[in-house]
């Protein structure tokens, strides 16, 4: 799009302060848009006081879903990576490395890690409640249970219609957003930096986690960040990691849905149901599983090194 892309020579430092910087104009603009529509379409009679109350919203399902697909996937994230991506590096589907799928082998060794991984995390949880919160901080616990309720409200009474718009707002727009922003862009940024691939997927993880808000899943959250990390290091693929980011947010709603429904008996969307007889199997499966993405990130990257020295003695 540009012949000579205008941040493309900053350093990584201030290519982080331009990103968050977009982050937060384009929340901004998709506040006003997203207030105007359930304004207008979804009987909101005061906007701001419904955005800023989670009991009023969990009266209005359809302007709740409106805001957060507005507001959080495309406002927060999508949008500004892609203005991002187009200022810094020219083109979005290149520098995202979107233009073609993994192979199906790496693709389905994605989606067991991440599936595993899911299920491990859920030990994460229970010890990460187990951690003390200073009292300046309390705030963060009551902010998940707020959100925990509204998620209940939204899938009170479910539809099948209900259901679709769920699986888009929960499912398919934060494994778009969230990846293209965290590890097609900020992975990417950091990578570019001092600290290398491995603790640039260190410290992304720990900014997809906190950028979440839930104290008792931080641990947990941080732990699949670093796995969709390694995912999009080792595919060289995002469509990788948004595939498995999408099944892992997906299985939860399907989950949830069917207990809410009555066709399951135990609520295994909640990770105070896995058992410790499960996780552990699953945590060292997905090790194994790790390891042989590894593996073949290793004989990619040798085989690319021989083919360099072939060509350059040719």
């Amino acid at each position: 799009m540009f012949h000579q892309p205008p941040l493309k020579f900053l350093p990584p430092l201030f290519k982080v302060i331009v990103l968050f910087s977009l982050m937060l104009l384009c929340m901004q603009i998709m506040f006003y848009i997203s207030a105007f529509i359930i304004h207008q379409y979804l009987g909101v009679d005061n906007a701001e006081a419904f955005m800023s109350n989670v009991n009023l919203q969990a009266q209005n399902p359809s302007a709740s879903l409106v805001m957060q697909a507005l507001t959080a996937s495309f406002g927060s994230f999508f949008l500004p990576a892609f203005m991002f991506s187009v200022l810094a590096y020219g083109n979005f589907c290149q520098a995202m490395k979107l233009k073609s799928l993994p192979p199906s082998y790496l693709m389905l060794l994605s989606l067991l890690l991440i599936f595993l991984s899911g299920v491990f995390a859920s030990l994460l949880v229970d010890i990460n409640k187990s951690l003390p919160l200073p009292d300046s901080l309390q705030f963060l616990k009551e902010y998940q249970k707020k959100y925990e309720l509204l998620l209940d409200s939204l899938f009170s009474g479910i539809t099948i219609q209900r259901l679709l718009a769920l699986v888009l707002v929960l499912a398919v727009l934060p494994a778009l957003g969230e990846e293209i922003f965290f590890r097609g862009v900020v992975q990417k940024i950091l990578s570019e930096s001092r600290l290398g691939p491995h603790g640039a997927i260190f410290f992304t993880s720990v900014a997809f986690s906190a950028m979440h808000f839930e104290f008792e899943n931080s641990l947990a959250i941080f732990f699949m960040g670093l796995m969709l990390g390694y995912i999009f290091y080792f595919t060289q693929s995002l469509w990788a990691s948004i595939a498995a980011h999408f099944m892992n947010n997906f299985i939860q709603i399907i989950f949830k849905y069917l207990f809410v429904s009555g066709y399951i008996a135990d609520d295994y969307s909640d990770p105070s149901g896995v058992s410790l007889y499960q996780t552990a199997p699953a945590g060292v499966l997905s090790i194994f599983v790790f390891w042989l993405l590894y593996k073949k990130r290793v004989i990619t990257e040798n085989s690319q090194s021989t083919n360099s020295i072939i060509h350059h003695e040719a």
